[in-house]
């Protein structure tokens, strides 16, 4: 963990302070355009190269401790084996603190389990090699673009990003906007993340919940989620925590899948019918024997599905079998899988203190990525300012 991003956190129980005890804390080596860029921005070489590789973050007021593992500080409201991993590593630094609390102990909220357990599996297992999901690299970074309204030269301090996999969408932001990214993720993909981008220090990865954020309240200059909140037991509640974390004056995106993409034709309508019977079923179970051999046949299924559209729209990146387990495993291991309307979430941003709300055109997209656009809904809100700059208030009902 980079310690100058403890600014950015709160206890995910009580949104109290945190403190940090680092077991270790390194100097690292840090490259002439990250210096040049902390530079501009007025932070010292000294704050911007402090690493922490393992430690704990405690909270006094809830008397709860969160581990800091390989860099990556679990701030989740409960336990997982990930816990018990890191206990057995750094049983000698706990039994040293000054005061010694237990890690949380919360339920998680329904149905989260099962998704961190089955998306830690497949984002641990997917690739950097160029490709995301049908997309390439260099069409994700342009619909990004697209997806936030960005303007040439534009800057922004501080982006978050909940649901950020193995923070490809974050280096993105990153690069953009030389501010700091955060990307939260409730799997074990952030954990991956904050390997792969060890050598930036602008950047910092969090295991969490969207319901429990570890980060501020209107402390970000955009917040951004793609393909994630509708895997919650409710999009819309996961999505109030999330814009919460927006600036007056700063925006949030949300791209949810639409109910085009289970009505669009009759192949979608049987795709989904297959869906319902499977989902409740792999759900249960996600990484067993039987929901391997059931998502490896879909798999195949998805192989040769993607050659079919990519006939019609060759700019789509071909599915190898990982890629399409990844894209097997996403669909019919989670709990929930809600689709919506785009008035619907729309209202949602309205409601929660945005004006300057809209539906990005699918038209106006990447080649590769219209038809996903054109079935799903992406919605880009910038949060209102009152008449004294501060933030409105929301209006949820």
């Amino acid at each position: 963990m980079w310690s100058r991003f403890l600014q950015y956190l709160q206890c995910p129980e009580c949104s109290g302070l945190l403190e940090l005890h680092p077991f270790g804390t390194s100097t690292e080596s840090i490259s002439e355009e990250f210096l040049q860029l902390a530079r501009s921005r007025g932070i010292s070489s000294h704050d911007l190269s402090q690493w922490i590789e393992n430690g704990v973050l405690q909270c006094h007021a809830c008397e709860v401790t969160f581990p800091i593992w390989h860099g990556l500080p679990i701030l989740l409201p409960y336990t997982t084996t990930a816990h018990q991993h890191f206990r057995a590593e750094s049983e000698k630094e706990m039994g040293q603190l000054k005061q010694v609390y237990p890690f949380p102990n919360r339920e998680p909220v329904s149905g989260e389990r099962f998704v961190l357990d089955s998306f830690s599996k497949e984002w641990l297992e997917y690739d950097f090699d160029g490709v995301i999901w049908t997309a390439s690299y260099d069409d994700y970074r342009e619909t990004f673009l697209r997806e936030v309204g960005y303007t040439e030269g534009e800057t922004a301090e501080s982006y978050l990003e909940v649901g950020c996999g193995i923070g490809i969408t974050a280096s993105i932001a990153q690069q953009t906007f030389g501010g700091d990214a955060l990307g939260i993720d409730l799997s074990l993909a952030a954990m991956k993340a904050c390997g792969h981008w060890r050598a930036n220090p602008f950047m910092q990865f969090v295991q969490a919940s969207a319901f429990y954020l570890p980060v501020r309240k209107a402390r970000f200059d955009l917040v951004y989620s793609r393909g994630a909140l509708h895997h919650t037991y409710s999009t819309k509640e996961a999505f109030s925590c999330v814009a919460e974390r927006c600036k007056p004056g700063g925006r949030t995106y949300l791209w949810v899948y639409g109910s085009e993409s289970i009505n669009q034709n009759l192949f979608r309508k049987s795709a989904y019918a297959t869906e319902a019977v499977f989902r409740p079923i792999l759900s249960k179970d996600p990484c067993s024997l039987t929901s391997t051999v059931c998502l490896s046949a879909f798999a195949s299924a998805y192989v040769g599905f993607n050659s079919l559209r990519r006939l019609r729209n060759p700019h789509m990146q071909h599915y190898t079998f990982r890629r399409a387990m990844h894209a097997a495993r996403d669909r019919f291991t989670p709990q929930f899988a809600h689709r919506h309307e785009s008035q619907e979430v729309e209202g949602w941003f309205r409601q929660t203190g945005f004006d300057d709300v809209a539906s990005l055109d699918w038209k106006q997209m990447p080649a590769a990525e219209q038809e996903n656009f054109k079935r799903n809904i992406g919605i880009l809100g910038w949060r209102k300012q009152g008449s004294d700059g501060s933030l409105a208030p929301a209006n949820i009902s």
